[in-house]
């Protein structure tokens, strides 16, 4: 059996408290999240429209604030992209599974990408996502 050895152990909890604890604070994986489990169950691309229907899981801890949809062309990002629901309630849901479907157009450039971007508020904490990448090429 090994030697308990004071010093060592001092040195593990000064390298817990000190650098592990600030990097998982900074990398911001103790960040409240507003959702999971995004799961894009069908996209459809037309012409000059692309509906998108997604499943995810609404976490209790964080607020709707906005939705917007981007499109990327060779690196550069559009302004925001019109979009309309498509059967499915506006603004914030209550908590569990949900559906998103919404139409996302006039599409008069053919973008390589769509993103579709939330912000919630969780406390004081303005978090802005990716909800999801559509990948049109």
């Amino acid at each position: 059996m090994k030697k308990f050895h004071l010093k060592d152990f001092l040195w593990g909890v000064f390298i817990a408290l000190f650098v592990v604890t600030p990097a998982i604070i900074l990398s911001g994986a103790l960040k409240p999240s507003p959702y999971s489990k995004v799961r894009v169950v069908e996209v459809t691309i037309e012409e000059q429209f692309v509906t998108l229907t997604a499943n995810f899981v609404k976490n209790d801890a964080c607020t709707f604030q906005t939705l917007a949809v981007f499109g990327e062309t060779l690196g550069r990002w559009s302004p925001p992209l019109d979009w309309a629901d498509a059967g499915t309630p506006a603004g914030d849901r209550l908590a569990g599974s949900q559906t998103l479907n919404i139409l996302i157009g006039s599409l008069d450039t053919h973008y390589d990408k769509l993103e579709v971007r939330t912000r919630h508020l969780c406390g004081d904490a303005k978090i802005d996502r990716v909800f999801t990448t559509i990948k049109l090429k």
